[in-house]
């Protein structure tokens, strides 16, 4: 990154009319990594963020990857059936290994570990929903078990351990993605918000002129 926290420079807002095969919204993990795919599979793609890539949702992460979040499965379970929520933990458990083997094979320095990722209850007498959310994980085919405490600085009740999850640096993860991005043909413009999409005789993004409001 440079000095100011950017985490690439040279980027500047769009100018005039763009001709792309794609055109991808949003400068956060996911458009970066559609827009990456996109090159590399040979399309000419423009990525527009708003304000600056990485700053947003992506920019104020826990810095995680895992397949956890939060007591979700036992709700996948009842509103999906098992066969849901193990689609949902089976995307899950690719798109981690996707960035594993990415940072592995682009010999990207990001700090990612292995480490375990853990949901919880406070109240020892909720401990049934760490029970529920365990056998739902466990039914949808991830590495969860039930133990009695998450190991934190404070007192916490059952919780739900998911082994071989991960962490890194977020911003130096998305620095190289944005390399690899821009070496694939890809051009980022920040401060280019797109507006509105009309679809009538080809697909067309229209964007504002004027700078974009400040992410809160």
């Amino acid at each position: 990154m440079d000095r100011d926290g950017a985490v690439a420079a040279g980027l500047r807002p769009a100018d005039g009319e763009i001709e792309a095969d794609a055109v991808v919204k949003g400068g956060g993990i996911v458009g970066i990594t559609t827009a990456l795919l996109l090159a590399e599979a040979g399309a000419d793609v423009v990525l527009l963020e708003a304000e600056r890539v990485g700053h947003g949702v992506s920019g104020h992460t826990t810095a995680k990857v895992s397949s956890q979040h939060g007591m979700i499965y036992t709700t996948l379970r009842s509103r999906f059936g098992d066969d849901g929520a193990r689609t949902y933990a089976q995307a899950n458990e690719a798109a981690l290994a996707w960035i594993a083997e990415r940072v592995r094979g682009d010999a990207i320095d990001c700090d990612f570990r292995r480490r375990a990722s853990y949901a919880y209850v406070t109240d020892p007498s909720r401990r049934r929903e760490a029970e529920d959310e365990a056998s739902a994980a466990i039914a949808a085919g991830l590495p969860a078990t039930l133990v009695e405490s998450a190991p934190l600085p404070f007192t916490t009740g059952a919780a739900v351990r998911f082994g071989e999850q991960a962490e890194f640096h977020v911003a130096k993860y998305l620095r190289a993605l944005v390399d690899a991005l821009r070496r694939a043909g890809g051009r980022i413009h920040e401060h280019s918000c797109a507006v509105e999409l009309d679809e009538g005789g080809g697909p067309v993004v229209r964007r504002r002129a004027a700078a974009c409001a400040p992410i809160a």
